[in-house]
């Protein structure tokens, strides 16, 4: 198991896979190619390496003048998740101060990459939502200029009005027509300056140009933008991949099942509404419409991240031919390097000068892609924010108008942009979406929450706005003028804190163990082990700090040596490896196949290795001059600049509700410690569904509900807790090998009796039906550019389905026809006219609440995952492990898929969970809350819909294990892909049991 379980990587697509290759019939007359990297074996072991803490991508501007220099002779840099790449010693923000300092941080260049590969880095969380701060504090500090600019967004008033922002978008769209009708002016004048000028001069010298050459030279002739270079448009074509290639991902991680859930939807931490969990779901949902169809809709040739993936490699192939080598994809390692990216291009004949001077890095570009990648990190805090971001950069800007016709002329692929300028439209398209989406959730704000909390709501939404106005999203042409690049020092890159290098909490999340506590226990262990093992170890002529291990264990000195014994393992890398209980020989020592094996109980062994897990990775916080800030010092600026401005937004004396600290929930938890278990011994197996279910999952659920946008690191004994929670595993193989294996799951294990009473099935599954989705939904929170694949394209088409939105295509119609089927336009504001799952659950939540209410007045209670954390552990078992395992997506796949199949199929399908969703069954319904009576039509209506929905979301379940098995090359690793389904399957049904059982 634990072979596979490392094997899955490589789902990801991969650079010449032909199984994740077709010509497409109905698409645009562009090229083609679906060509993407996986992460490499070797990638994933220098991840793990040391070995190069030197090795940096610098891609932060030259200090120029006489400031300090940085330490020359300087050690390695600090490592996090593995790795030190990409962290440098920069200046402090105070560049210009005399007690200038200089600290660690992380380029642009490498956060880039990390916010693409979550998995693998999953501190890149916390830093992520520093740089939000840092782009804050930077935009906050010209407030008070910005709201004299009756063009800018910070002139609207303090209270929303739907009219006025409107009007403002408005505004700002006539305002970029004007400016392109006159470009085209300047155009049209150029155009006929040419004819009348300089083209008869040509004649009178006898020029010999033919009629093409001269309408080629009559069309480009005034370019504004790329001059009619060519050369020079296809340089910053490449320089924009950077920011294309990341194209929707500021709405990527919205929309979750822990989106909004009640301990965080005030904003401070407290119980919130029902009502505002609701507008604040639904604010997510519309907006992941937005993602949803910046990924195509789940058909691959209408990814924008495809479309402009094709674009680069067509431009490779034509200055180098058809065996060129293709340019990296946006989430390789490879592509932060690219020269192509970082501004320095050698296919154009100027690069030895440096293309526009930026030597740089392309740090704007840079900039603003990591900006996106950033913002939408924790929804569960900046909701407003991406938002208003969503507002301001669907709407139409200028140079997109102006490079879609020059690129057009100029014989280059504009299609990616031309679809932008359609797809974005303010009628029907993503800016009215956006538009929408924000007058729904200030007025549902307004009604939850009060008028104060609106205004701060609006004050949050317009900073989202603000930033995407205030970065630069285009590479510059030329050095000077408007066009250089004045991209500030301090946002090319982003403080590394010591609590990034030393996570502030190893222990449970639930059971906070102090370490002083721990090291005390482990004192009086040793000492109690002393006289007995100063006597065994006379002969060993090992020595630790100099002294030999009789010398530490004299029992007559063991009050004073024993616990300097413990401070000389500590700070023995060979003995112990801090913050990693399971990586230290002094540990393994004592476990199974070690020499001390039996020296210490089960509980004493416990006690040590909790003890390491407490011990802080030894990063200096100075070393030559370089320091390591706090979370507090690194986002002081931005913090202070947020209360200072939202203070100004509200009345005077009303206190803003946004939370400023580091909340301990955005770092992960120390799951492997979890699975362990804090309260018991080591010694203690889980041998069963029961012993996971009580010993485990009430901290497990509770860490992951109250870290909601964590990045959880699969635990180490994971392989081996599946096999326990798959008790079939040695039975089930035989049937995985038949061809129709996914059709014999449902016979082989049927979905459990559901009970009798409506009330009994939705108390017992409400948790898991609410999590349903939560197997595939963590796979749009990475690259856009990882989901371009027929594999990924099947996961969005499942919660397209999964979260209501409108699709009725066929897997079978996709293939034959390069397509989805659907041969419609984009769905815009017409789509998602239908429930999602998270509706159905809470409209049933309702009518169940509606029978039992007495006076029928008070609003119904929450539906939100953490409203169930107290409750009964059996219920909570499988969705546990739906969240627990749904960060790993490409990692995981075949047993994520298989999850997602048995909980589509089996148990959405069930007769008995369809009518209480559609609510045939249920009685006494008051239909002056919004919820349908038994008796209407409309429950029918709800029921045929949910029909549909698991139709056709079980057809693009099984479309994706369709891919997942194509994709490998030999009939054993077909055969594992099927097993590991079919044992995903398993793991569901028997959650399912056990919850309907507890």
């Amino acid at each position: 198991m634990e072979q596979a379980f490392r094997s899955w990587a490589p789902f990801a697509p991969f650079k010449g896979s032909a199984a994740f290759t077709v010509t497409p019939a109905l698409t645009p007359s562009i090229e083609r190619s679906n060509h993407f990297d996986a992460p490499s074996r070797a990638e994933e072991a220098a991840r793990s390496s040391s070995v190069d803490s030197n090795v940096t991508l610098v891609d932060s501007q030259e200090v120029k003048g006489s400031l300090p220099c940085p330490p020359s002779h300087h050690g390695p840099a600090p490592s996090i998740d593995g790795s030190s790449r990409g962290i440098v010693p920069v200046l402090s923000r105070g560049v210009f101060k005399a007690d200038a300092s200089w600290h660690w941080a992380m380029t642009d260049r490498e956060l880039y990459h990390r916010l693409q590969n979550l998995s693998s880095y999953p501190s890149a969380v916390p830093i992520a939502r520093r740089r939000v701060f840092g782009e804050m504090a930077s935009l906050l500090a010209d407030a008070a200029l910005l709201e004299q600019d009756g063009t800018h967004v910070f002139s609207l008033a303090k209270c929303f009005d739907p009219d006025e922002f409107k009007a403002f978008l408005q505004r700002s769209h006539d305002a970029t027509t004007d400016k392109f009708s006159a470009y085209n002016t300047r155009r049209a004048e150029a155009s006929r300056k040419y004819v009348d000028e300089e083209m008869p001069q040509q004649s009178q010298k006898g020029s010999s140009l033919d009629r093409t050459l001269r309408k080629r030279r009559r069309a480009v002739a005034g370019q504004e933008m790329f001059r009619g270079d060519r050369e020079l448009a296809k340089a910053w074509m490449r320089r924009s991949s950077v920011v294309k290639y990341v194209d929707g991902a500021w709405l990527q991680h919205l929309h979750r099942t822990t989106t909004g859930i009640g301990g965080l939807a005030d904003g401070r931490g407290g119980e919130g509404s029902p009502a505002w969990l609701r507008a604040q779901r639904r604010a997510a949902r519309n907006s992941w419409q937005v993602m949803s169809e910046e990924l195509g809709d789940g058909d691959i040739f209408r990814s924008h991240v495809a479309i402009y993936d094709n674009t680069m490699d067509a431009l490779a192939r034509e200055d180098e031919g058809e065996s060129a080598s293709l340019p990296p994809k946006g989430h390789d390692r490879a592509f932060t390097e690219w020269e192509g990216a970082a501004g320095h291009d050698p296919h154009h004949p100027k690069s030895s000068a440096g293309l526009g001077q930026d030597s740089d890095g392309n740090a704007r570009c840079w900039r603003a892609a990591v900006a996106q990648l950033a913002l939408s990190i924790s929804p569960n805090e900046f909701l407003p924010e991406s938002l208003g971001w969503n507002a301001a950069y669907e709407g139409l800007p200028l140079h997109l108008l102006i490079s879609a016709r020059e690129l057009e002329e100029l014989d280059l692929d504009a299609y990616y942009f031309w679809l932008h300028i359609s797809i974005d439209n303010a009628a029907t398209g993503h800016a009215a979406m956006a538009r929408e989406c924000i007058n729904d959730l200030l007025r549902e704000a307004q009604a939850a929450k009060g008028q104060d909390f609106a205004d701060e709501e609006w004050a949050r939404v317009k900073l989202g706005f603000a930033l995407a106005e205030a970065i630069p999203t285009t590479p510059i042409l030329s050095e000077g003028g408007d066009e250089d690049d004045h991209t500030p020092y301090e946002l090319t890159w982003t403080s590394v804190t010591q609590e990034d290098v030393s996570p502030a909490s190893t222990s449970s999340p639930t059971h906070h163990i102090s370490s002083d506590v721990i090291r005390s226990q482990l004192v009086d262990i040793l000492k109690s082990k002393a006289p007995t093992a100063h006597g065994l170890h006379h002969g060993v002529r090992a020595r630790l700090a100099g002294e030999s291990l009789s010398h530490w264990l004299d029992p007559i000195h063991a009050q004073e040596r024993v616990p300097q014994l413990l401070d000389a393992l500590s700070a023995n890398p060979i003995w112990i490896k801090p913050g990693s209980a399971g990586e230290s020989k002094f540990v393994k020592e004592f476990e199974w196949g070690g020499k001390m094996f039996g020296a210490m109980t089960g509980n004493e062994v416990h006690v040590l290795r909790t003890w390491v897990d407490s011990l802080a990775v030894q990063g200096e916080e100075e070393k030559d001059g370089i320091r390591l800030l706090s979370d507090s010092d690194a986002e002081q600026a931005g913090r202070e600049a947020l209360m200072v401005w939202l203070s100004a937004q509200l009345p005077e004396g009303v206190q803003p509700r946004t939370a400023l600290e580091t909340p301990e929930w955005l770092r992960s938890p120390t799951l492997p410690t979890v699975l362990l278990g804090a309260d018991r011994k080591l010694g203690d197996k889980l041998e069963s569904w029961a012993d996971f279910t009580a010993k485990v999952v009430p901290d497990l659920y509770k860490g992951l509900v109250e870290r909601p946008d964590a990045i959880s690191k699969l635990p180490t004994n994971l392989p081996a807790l599946l096999d326990v929670l798959d008790p079939s595993s040695n039975t089930g193989s035989t049937t995985s090998t038949s061809s129709d294996f996914l059709a014999s799951l449902s016979s082989l294990y049927p979905c459990p009796a559901m009970p009798a009473s409506s009330t009994n099935l939705l108390d017992a599954l409400a948790p898991i039906l609410l999590t349903l989705p939560a197997p595939l939904e963590r796979s749009l929170s990475l690259s856009p550019g990882r989901l371009a694949s027929h594999l990924g394209m099947a996961a969005v088409k499942t919660l397209r389905v999964l979260h209501g939105f409108t699709e009725v295509s066929d897997p079978a119609q996709q293939v034959e026809r390069g397509g989805d089927g659907r041969e419609v336009g984009c769905m815009g504001t017409e789509d998602g006219q239908g429930l999602g799952i998270w509706e159905l659950v809470e409209r049933a939540w309702q009518r169940r609440w509606a029978g039992e209410s007495v006076s029928g007045n008070a609003e119904a209670p929450s539906i939100a995952l953490d409203a169930f954390k107290d409750g009964p552990p059996a219920r909570l078992a499988l969705p546990s492990l739906l969240l627990l395992l749904s960060s790993q997506f490409w990692e995981l796949a075949p047993i994520l898929l298989g999850l997602q199949l048995f909980l589509v199929q089996a148990l959405l399908g069930n007769k008995r969970v369809l009518a209480v969703l559609s609510g045939l069954d249920c009685s006494d319904v008051l239909t002056e809350k919004g919820v349908v009576n038994s008796s209407s039509g409309e429950s029918h209506q709800v029921r045929a819909q949910l029909e549909g929905m698991v139709l056709h979301a079980n057809r693009w379940v099984q479309r994706a294990i369709e891919v997942a098995v194509e994709r490998e090359s030999s009939e054993e690793m077909r055969e594992q892909v099927r097993s590991e389904v079919a044992r995903g399957w398993r793991i569901a049904r028997q959650g399912v049991q056990v919850a309907l059982e507890g």
